[in-house]
């Protein structure tokens, strides 16, 4: 898909603010060192949703502290960006069980950036950013990985419940799936196609999505962009009155 820079609709963003966890399993350490193999498997996950699935991005994502990140995007595509990270993070982790793969923590702060000069997150400020940052520190003591910061304290309560589930679901996921679902739903191949890229049969690809429980997931984006699209439709009507 085209990368092309764009606005923010109605003067609202998305800021994206993680780190990674995982990837020291009980095996030991992994190929290439832990931190650079961590960093740069983080790298790949954000040049992917820049480039191959975001239409459009307010601000690159850039990463600070090691293996901490942060980028701005429409609101509209938030979850899907979240999604994305974590899954191109668990379909290149070791091959271990599913709760020993590398992940990504990810808070996402709806708001306003005041500015942006180069489009640059670091130089950047605004309620996105000061919610997103919060965010992720909660998460930290918790077992937690995907949670939202809005203006909206009832959008707040359906999205961190339903965030809850969608880790349960994730968790879960083999790396063979994790696969599975960034190629077909979040790149848009076809199951054919995804077979294809990943070496096996379409029915293949077929029973790794209804084991990763992808119905799921369609359900949750729909329900999401319909949520916040109402919430910031409702916030500048009522800003321009």
């Amino acid at each position: 898909m085209p990368h092309t820079q764009g606005k923010p609709a109605k003067g609202y963003v998305a800021a994206l603010t993680g780190d990674l966890v995982g990837s020291t399993c009980s095996r030991g350490t992994p190929p290439d060192g832990d931190l650079l193999w961590r960093v740069g498997l983080l790298k790949d996950a954000l040049r992917v949703t820049e480039k191959d699935f975001l239409p459009r991005t307010v601000s690159s994502f850039e990463i600070f502290r090691g293996d901490s990140f942060q980028g701005i995007v429409l609101p509209k595509d938030a979850l899907r960006a979240v999604i994305v990270i974590r899954t191109f993070l668990r379909s290149r982790g070791p091959m271990e069980a599913p709760s020993s793969v590398l992940d990504a923590r990810v808070a996402v702060g709806i708001g306003h950036v005041e500015k942006l000069p180069g489009g640059t997150v670091s130089e950047s400020d605004g309620t996105a950013l000061r919610r997103s940052g919060p965010a992720l520190d909660e998460m930290k003591g918790q077992d937690r990985r995907t949670r939202f910061s809005t203006p909206w304290p009832q959008v707040d309560a359906e999205l961190n419940t339903e965030c809850m589930l969608l880790d349960a679901v994730i968790a879960r996921w083999s790396k063979a799936q994790a696969e599975a679902v960034l190629i077909r739903l979040l790149l848009g191949k076809t199951q054919k196609e995804a077979g294809e890229t990943l070496g096996v049969s379409q029915p293949a690809i077929a029973q790794r999505l209804r084991a990763a429980n992808v119905d799921v997931l369609e359900t949750l984006f729909a329900r999401y962009e319909t949520l916040i699209g109402r919430a910031i439709r409702l916030a500048t009507s009522n800003d321009s009155l």
